[in-house]
């Protein structure tokens, strides 16, 4: 490790440590952490809460991953709110030249450190690759985004998970008993649509956003989050969901965020062995139609808004979705507006595979 290396890691770990110690403390002066494991992706995670003012915020888009397994923790992750604590975490020592895309901080990554700060929310998120430990920080919890209540944690867990064999994408996912579909797109594409329209018709449902993946010969898709994001305009497709809605008195400026897991546990699955990568496309005609394409089709639909929405993703998380997606058989469906058909077709093609 050169010099100029060891000095900005010195200097990323001397930071962590102090907002560790503020956490500690606040979790000492609430009268001890309140403890959630987690198993995500056959991962034990530990998360510790210094009080109980980011649970409501953090835990319903995981609820479904809570086990009382005893088994050790791969990683552990310590939370502070301040505002409720009383307790601040000493200010950060970069300046507002230093931060980089996805509220990535320059000099603050490393091969050991990673960190990441939101301006909008004060949100401060890092993680000790080497003692498997992370941070999050936020000022108030009531500042906390729908978006960040929909994803918890998307930060620590890409960078941890990245260096165990998984690999996070902007996906949804939906299954059943033979295995699981991934359906990449970006946002207005009909990934939600397709989603939920097949765990109405009965598909398990392993996420609406993102999910994690492995890189075995076989691969399989885990269940990160158990939320559902849909436009408020596009609720009137999806009636039933009105009743689930989180947000509802927010719809002007936010899309509906539901917790699937709340009111459809039974529809939940948190692994499955993957079967197929399909492309969803909005076309306004009536029929769905299904057509096969290349892997390089698949990789182009997926890896640009992984990568752009993953703090400190690039060649590393490329080349793993590039190697992901030439093992699994890769199709595009044309979306009809006919919403019962999709998931007969799709049921169709699980079978013809």
């Amino acid at each position: 490790m050169s010099q100029e290396r060891f000095n900005e890691e010195e200097k990323s770990v001397r930071f962590f440590d102090k907002v560790y110690e503020s956490i500690v403390l606040a979790g000492q002066y609430e009268g001890g952490f309140i403890d959630q494991c987690l198993n995500i992706g056959g991962y034990k995670i530990h998360l510790k809460f210094s009080g109980p003012s980011l649970i409501p915020y953090l835990i319903p888009a995981i609820k479904h991953l809570i086990s009382d397994s005893q088994t050790k923790s791969a990683l552990t992750i310590y939370l502070l709110d301040s505002a409720s604590t009383g307790i601040k975490i000493p200010p950060p020592p970069w300046s507002h030249e230093d931060y980089l895309a996805q509220g990535m901080i320059s000099g603050y990554n490393n091969g050991r450190i990673h960190t990441s700060y939101n301006l909008v929310t004060s949100m401060l998120s890092m993680l000790d690759s080497e003692r498997d430990l992370g941070l999050l920080w936020i000022k108030d919890a009531r500042q906390i985004l729908y978006t960040d209540s929909a994803a918890p944690f998307r930060s620590i867990f890409h960078w941890w998970m990245r260096d165990h064999n998984r690999q996070l994408l902007h996906a949804a996912s939906v299954g059943d008993l033979t295995g699981a579909v991934l359906i990449p797109g970006r946002s207005g594409s009909g990934k939600s649509t397709t989603a939920l329209t097949c765990m109405f018709a009965g598909f398990f449902y392993l996420g609406d956003d993102h999910v994690l993946v492995d890189e075995a010969p076989n691969p399989h898709i885990y269940s990160l989050y158990n939320s559902a994001k849909v436009h408020a305009e596009n609720l009137r497709d999806f009636p039933h969901l009105l009743p689930m809605v989180s947000n509802n008195k927010k719809l002007d400026y936010e899309k509906a965020l539901i917790f699937m897991y709340e009111h459809h546990p039974e529809r939940i699955a948190t692994c499955l062995p993957i079967r197929l990568i399909i492309i969803p496309k909005i076309t306004g005609l009536t029929s769905t139609k299904i057509y096969s394409v290349s892997p390089g089709k698949a990789l182009r639909a997926l890896a640009p808004s992984s990568i752009f929405q993953l703090s400190g993703a690039g060649l590393k998380d490329f080349q793993a979705i590039a190697n992901f997606v030439r093992k699994v058989p890769c199709y595009k469906v044309e979306l009809g507006t006919k919403l019962s058909e999709i998931p007969k077709e799709i049921t169709s093609l699980l079978s013809e595979n």
